[in-house]
């Protein structure tokens, strides 16, 4: 999951172009990349996620984080009957919203 560059068609977003068209590995999100654009490149995946497809549950996680299957299965099975779920880790900051 990747954004773009601020940079309108850079060297970057063309180089990940080239990528996916190989590979198909990537799903480019409609949102502009930068360290402080995080909780609303989150939001952008979730609300891309769900557009896209039909699942349970959907699940992001940054690739510097080990995910305990065993657990992470088990919470979810705990949740599975309610409508609608998150789980996170939220250290500070305004939760976003829709409503």
């Amino acid at each position: 999951m990747i954004g773009h560059s601020p940079a309108s068609n850079s060297a970057l977003d063309q180089a990940i172009d080239v990528e996916d068209a190989i590979h198909h590995d990537f799903l480019r999100l409609d949102h502009v990349e930068g360290y402080h654009k995080l909780s609303a490149k989150t939001k952008t995946f979730f609300s891309t996620a769900v557009a896209s497809w039909d699942a349970d549950f959907y699940v992001k996680v940054d690739d510097d984080v080990h995910v305990n299957l065993g657990m992470l299965l088990t919470t979810l099975g705990r949740h599975k009957l309610k409508p609608r779920v998150y789980i996170g880790c939220m250290k500070s900051g305004p939760v976003l919203s829709d409503k």
